[in-house]
């Protein structure tokens, strides 16, 4: 098997792994409403010639879960009486999850829109729905935990193959003598 394809099949083990750590991290924060996020994650590994990518897909909105949203970067503006708002429908949809009823789920969306714009998202009290404290980072802990077993396979294989590679040849001067 070439250099390539064993790289290839590393990955191919190891960002699931990846995967389902973060996976893990942002239920553990509380991040799993509708699970749509979590069904969202892919692994893909590309390769180019001789160059050979791995990484992991999801929707969007995962940078924002990561990193948060600082107060000033809510799309709100309390009274602007603009006539409709991805933010706020977005917020609605998400209260409508909750079983809340449309006129329920619209004031509830005006009202987490306004606490968003004093304290950002997350908000403080949101840590309730946590089971490890945190509401962001979930991306970071995750590759924190994962990257230094995944990197150590890479480094292994890549020393078994140089290995085999030096060897081979002496083994080849032996069986032609």
């Amino acid at each position: 098997m070439d250099f390539e394809k064993q790289i290839e099949k590393i990955l191919a083990i190891e960002l699931p792994i990846m995967s389902k750590a973060i996976q893990d991290e942002l239920k553990a924060q509380g991040h799993n409403n509708t699970g749509s996020l979590i069904r969202s994650f892919e692994v893909v590994i590309e390769r180019k010639g001789s160059k050979i990518t791995g990484g992991i897909k999801a929707n969007f909105y995962l940078e924002y879960l990561n990193t948060g949203v600082r107060a000033a970067n809510i799309p709100f503006q309390r009274g602007s009486g603009r006539k409709s708002s991805k933010y706020i429908d977005s917020l609605i949809d998400y209260f409508r999850t909750k079983g809340l009823s449309a006129k329920e789920s619209k004031s509830a969306a005006f009202a987490t829109a306004v606490k968003h714009k004093r304290e950002g998202m997350p908000t403080k009290r949101s840590k309730r729905f946590s089971k490890t404290g945190k509401r962001t980072g979930a991306v970071n802990i995750a590759v924190d935990k994962t990257q230094d077993k995944v990197i150590q396979k890479l480094e292994d294989e890549f020393g078994r193959i140089i290995s085999l590679r030096i060897e081979q040849p002496f083994r080849d001067l032996q069986i032609n003598r």
